[in-house]
């Protein structure tokens, strides 16, 4: 998929939105939190203390992206409890 210079910056911005938003909402409870633009999915990455916190990034990302864009993301983040 080939980007205008307009969509990467959206999503460089709506990226550092979502790191924000998820570390609010978890308290900064995610360990190595990232978040990538890989062909057009956000890819959230990260090692939670439990599945709550997991459901509290979920949440955070959900407000972010909105239920529509939903499917343009990818959770990979790893419960280490």
């Amino acid at each position: 998929m080939i980007r205008t210079g307009h969509q990467r910056y959206r999503a460089v911005a709506t990226s550092s939105v979502l790191l924000q938003a998820i570390s609010e909402r978890t308290n900064a409870r995610i360990c190595g939190l990232r978040v990538e633009v890989s062909d057009g999915n956000f890819v959230v990455v990260g090692q939670a203390p439990n599945f709550h916190v997991k459901q509290l990034a979920l949440a955070a990302c959900h407000q972010v992206l909105g239920e529509s864009s939903i499917t343009r993301l990818i959770c990979d983040i790893e419960v280490c409890s």
